[in-house]
């Protein structure tokens, strides 16, 4: 059987984060039936939001510092023996059947990188980092892959995206790309079940499982850290 994974990175104490991580590694196995879910955590992550996760999912502690530099971990399982496949997922939003249908056309392709794009907000960049998938086998040599990632981790905030937007800039015809507003080279996505929270792929939710949006609240970020402004 492949071995299909969900990654994840998670550190500090927001609870949007933690809570997040929390709902998500319990909807892995009703949301994608035959996948695992696979978390790095900080060592500094409370205990008990460890062991949550633990019931459902696989945790690899590390001890490097707290900081966006930890985002590129969740792309780590390119280079693992064994691992066919993996999707990076964000925390502080919620796993839904729209995207598990989207992912399933995307491994039964071709195409060795995924893409999905489902909302305005998503205009910009190609590539979202919470929103792809990867095979670790295709014409993409997937050690390089990993070396590229790594080049750009300078630990602040979007050194993933930008990783990818340039692994999309030398390889996007290797990319599976959903996408309902048709922006690019694009598939519209599969018929898929009602979203359990929020209303398209990759929404921020807050602890409460809510959406922002509902809320009124834009999420911006500055210095790293992401603000919340009442619309």
């Amino acid at each position: 059987m492949k071995k299909k994974l969900i990654t994840y990175s998670l550190w500090g104490n927001r609870p949007e984060y933690m809570i997040g991580a929390i709902r998500n590694s319990e909807m892995i196995k009703d949301i994608y039936p035959e996948w695992e879910g696979l978390f790095f955590i900080h060592k500094d992550v409370n205990p008990d939001v460890i062991n949550k996760i633990k019931n459902n999912s696989k945790v690899i502690i590390f001890n490097t510092e707290a900081n966006h530099s930890a985002c590129i971990l969740r792309y780590f399982p390119i280079v693992f023996s064994g691992v066919d496949m993996f999707v990076s997922r964000d925390c502080d939003s919620r796993l839904s059947d729209k995207e598990y249908q989207a992912v399933k056309e995307w491994e039964s392709s071709d195409y060795q990188f995924h893409t999905m794009r489902d909302s305005i907000y998503h205009s910009n960049p190609p590539v979202l980092a919470g929103m792809c998938g990867f095979k670790t086998k295709g014409k993409v040599d997937k050690n390089w892959i990993w070396n590229t990632l790594t080049n750009f981790s300078t630990g602040n905030y979007g050194d993933d995206q930008r990783g990818l937007s340039f692994l999309y800039s030398t390889h996007s015809d290797s990319f599976l790309e959903h996408d309902d507003l048709l922006s690019r080279k694009s598939k519209i996505f599969p018929n898929h079940k009602p979203f359990n929270y929020g209303k398209f792929i990759g929404q921020k939710i807050n602890e409460n499982d809510i959406p922002y949006d509902d809320l009124g609240i834009s999420v911006f970020w500055s210095n790293n850290e992401p603000i919340f402004v009442k619309k």
